[in-house]
């Protein structure tokens, strides 16, 4: 495999690699077409949920990409992305649309000569499938926090390096704070060494729900301390679950619950709560008719310890009472009806 330095090339004279999967999908889909700068974006950017238009605005603000791309030279002089293709199209774009600014002008490259097609597919499997290991939240969010409060970048600066998502960004920051000031040393308490960076996402929902996390909280006299608790005590099974805390906590049984046997629990008990009210909603839609046949069979196999229970237990008086109102209508319904 033939390697050249690094050098910076023309834009204009790059190809783009027409088999790179999602440019070759779009192209099956639509074989007779002759993509357009638009369809090739659109194509490059499919399924990424945003990260085309993310990675777009940090080249932009950061004037440039940092990896160079990967190119193979062929032996007529044509020069093809094997990595990198999002990153040419979007140079291409800058270029189109700034035609005075020399900076999109060219573009970072590592030029290989001549591959053949099994180095081109070690080279795509290294950079797609295999690739470096990205950060875990945590340590994106350390990193974040070391920015923003120890080398005092302005926050806007911070933003516009990492693509624009100011929200996604504050609530890293703020949840990595919660988890140095108030988790670690809860952790430390417990004779832990250091945070579980797996607990990370708790946090950050915590920052996403935090309004409404906050009233629910302050009802129940509980702070950020007994959130953190919480985590450590693996009382909050799943960080999806912290989406559902302030509903259990504004619910009394399901609070109770909830500090017994934790979030699965006391979730399954509102489940329960919501699935009665469907059920009472459905009653409302029945005929008299159609709940006394139920009622009627219901009654007929009632278990005789229950009967006893009806009879002798303090605990089913509301029940037996319930049950004695009914009669009482139902011989006046069956006096009227005689």
């Amino acid at each position: 495999m033939s390697v050249q330095d690094y050098q910076f090339l023309n834009v204009d004279d790059i190809q783009l690699d027409y088999d790179n999967p999602r440019i070759k999908n779009f192209l099956e889909l639509y074989p007779e077409t002759q993509l357009s700068s638009e369809e090739i974006a659109m194509a490059l950017g499919a399924g990424d949920s945003g990260s085309y238009a993310v990675l777009k605005e940090s080249i932009r603000v950061n004037r440039g990409i940092i990896n160079p791309i990967i190119v193979n030279k062929k032996s007529d002089g044509s020069m093809v992305v094997i990595e990198g293709n999002t990153r040419v199209q979007i140079y291409k774009e800058f270029a189109e649309a700034n035609p005075k600014d020399d900076t999109w002008k060219s573009i970072k490259a590592l030029v290989h000569s001549d591959l053949d097609d099994l180095n081109i597919h070690a080279i795509r499997l290294q950079s797609h499938l295999v690739g470096p290991r990205p950060w875990n939240p945590y340590s994106k969010a350390k990193y974040l926090h070391k920015l923003c409060h120890i080398d005092f970048y302005p926050m806007d600066h911070i933003v516009a390096m990492c693509g624009g998502n100011k929200a996604e960004i504050v609530n890293l920051i703020d949840a990595f704070v919660d988890m140095d000031k108030v988790y670690r040393p809860l952790m430390e308490a417990m004779g832990e060494e250091g945070v579980d960076p797996q607990e990370f996402s708790k946090f950050v929902e915590f920052q996403k729900k935090k309004t409404k996390l906050s009233v629910a909280l302050a009802k129940n006299s509980f702070s950020k301390k007994d959130f953190a608790q919480w985590v450590a005590k693996g009382k909050i099974d799943r960080a999806e679950d912290v989406r559902k805390l302030s509903d259990i906590l504004l619910n009394n049984e399901a609070k109770q619950e909830f500090l017994k046997s934790g979030t699965k629990r006391a979730s399954a008990y509102l489940s329960s709560l919501e699935t009665h009210s469907t059920e009472s909603a459905s009653m409302e839609s029945l005929s008299i008719y159609e709940l006394a046949q139920e009622l009627d069979k219901k009654l007929a196999n009632i278990p005789y310890d229950e009967v006893k229970s009806l009879r002798k237990d303090p605990l089913y008086d509301d029940k037996k009472t319930v049950l004695l109102n009914l009669f009482d209508r139902l011989a006046e319904l069956k006096e009227d009806i005689e």
